[in-house]
């Protein structure tokens, strides 16, 4: 299994050999949409410092790497990139609650030599987290702004934020083609956020999860 329960972490599993790979295709990328059981989700901002897509709002997400599954990839993602702790199954170790939403693709072509192409394969998934609220922002140069919405915002991709400079709400201006999957998957992930957060609830009743490590419920949180 690639988790490892001793040090608390994941790792990739070690192949007999190497892996198999062309060298030649799109970087395969995984992004989470990842809930609290307040239904608290962390947005975030790529800063102008950021290799590709500035200035743009995203999901967290990061390179898929071999032997990791994308729950796992996206555990360390999100605890690299915010610190946020992704509950874990008592007794299997595995993340409580992680599944895919679908794909979609980027490519974009640099306006210069100077500028690199891309072509991103992108898995979005909605993952379980602890809590939305506790994050870090361990990646500052990347991300220079991060957000927490209500997941019930998410119905579609204009989504509001207050601008703190100008005091106004502006809508969150998504990398390319977010938005538009955003849109045609808003039923589907609005379901997904709340099986997520049945499936921690259910964890918790069948001692599975402690209540713990997530945040305060509301008066009634399984409604």
């Amino acid at each position: 299994m690639p988790y490892s329960s001793e040090q608390n972490t994941y790792k990739p599993v070690a192949p007999s050999k190497a892996w198999k790979t062309t060298g030649k295709g799109p970087h395969a990328t995984v992004m989470g949409i990842a809930v609290d059981l307040a239904g608290n989700v962390p947005i975030i901002h790529r800063g102008p410092e950021v290799r590709s897509m500035k200035n743009l709002w995203s999901f967290p997400s990061g390179l898929h790497e071999n032997g990791l599954t994308m729950a796992e990839q996206l555990a360390v993602e999100l605890d690299e990139e915010l610190s946020l702790k992704v509950p874990r199954n008592q007794i299997t170790g595995l993340p409580v609650y992680c599944e895919q939403v679908g794909t979609y693709e980027n490519i974009v072509v640099g306006n210069n030599e100077n500028e690199d192409d891309w072509h991103w394969v992108i898995s979005v998934c909605v993952i379980l987290v602890a809590n939305s609220h506790a994050y870090t922002n361990n990646e500052p140069r990347k991300c220079d702004k991060v957000i927490v919405v209500k997941s019930h915002k998410l119905c579609n991709h204009l989504v509001l934020w207050s601008d703190e400079v100008s005091g106004s709400s502006k809508s969150l201006v998504w990398t390319p083609n977010l938005g538009e999957f955003i849109d045609a998957h808003s039923a589907q992930i609005q379901a997904l956020l709340k099986k997520a957060k049945e499936a921690a609830w259910s964890a918790i009743d069948n001692d599975l999860l402690s209540l713990e490590i997530m945040p305060a419920p509301a008066p009634n949180p399984r409604i």
